[in-house]
């Protein structure tokens, strides 16, 4: 795939194909993550606690005592879904060992061709947290304290996009700036911010 297929590409599965072994185990886990979020802002809304204890897993902060209490927990779910099978899979995808499987799966498995029809819809999400695996963005050797700050507060879940937006203006990063230029949620493994607080 060139760069040019890359930003063309509508099918976020053949992305998460060619991104294989390019990219690190917490991007694939919390991609799984903010994919499993997707679907259960337009269809369920049990599950979050599970999620969250999925992206504390891709950071490295939950044992592995607690991931499998997690993932048994997400399979008992799925097991007695319908309809939305492929909702409750995204879980379980999301703790799994395998950060690849957790990121493919996430967007391609579907009993019921829901989830084929949908593909397109995470190639956004792909881009969002993936960024271009062509051309990374240079960054400086030291970030100016407030950035890091701001950065840190939007990956905790604070709205402060545009705060950053001017931040990022006002050291020079027009070119990073423009990720934060208009309202949006920035899930954790969002490209740009792990760009500036330094994450894999």
């Amino acid at each position: 795939m060139t760069e040019a297929e890359w930003l063309a590409c509508t099918d976020a599965k053949a992305m998460l194909e060619f991104i294989r072994g390019k990219v690190s185990d917490r991007k694939l886990r919390l991609f799984a993550v903010a994919s499993c979020r997707e679907l259960w802002r337009s269809a369920v809304q049990d599950g979050e606690a599970a999620l969250e204890i999925a992206e504390l897993y891709a950071e490295g902060c939950v044992d592995e005592q607690q991931r499998e209490v997690v993932a048994a927990d997400a399979r008992l779910a799925h097991s007695g879904a319908c309809y939305f099978l492929d909702v409750f899979l995204g879980v379980v995808l999301a703790v799994e060992k395998d950060a690849t499987k957790a990121a493919s799966h996430a967007v391609a498995f579907d009993m019921s061709g829901y989830r084929q029809r949908e593909w397109q819809r995470f190639v956004p999400l792909v881009h969002h947290i993936l960024g271009n695996p062509f051309r990374r963005y240079p960054t400086p050797d030291h970030w100016p304290a407030t950035l890091l700050r701001l950065a840190s507060a939007l990956y905790d879940g604070q709205n402060c996009g545009f705060a950053l937006h001017d931040a990022l203006l006002e050291a020079g990063h027009a070119d990073l700036a423009q990720h934060f230029h208009q309202e949006q949620d920035h899930p954790k493994g969002c490209w740009a911010v792990d760009a500036i607080l330094g994450k894999a």
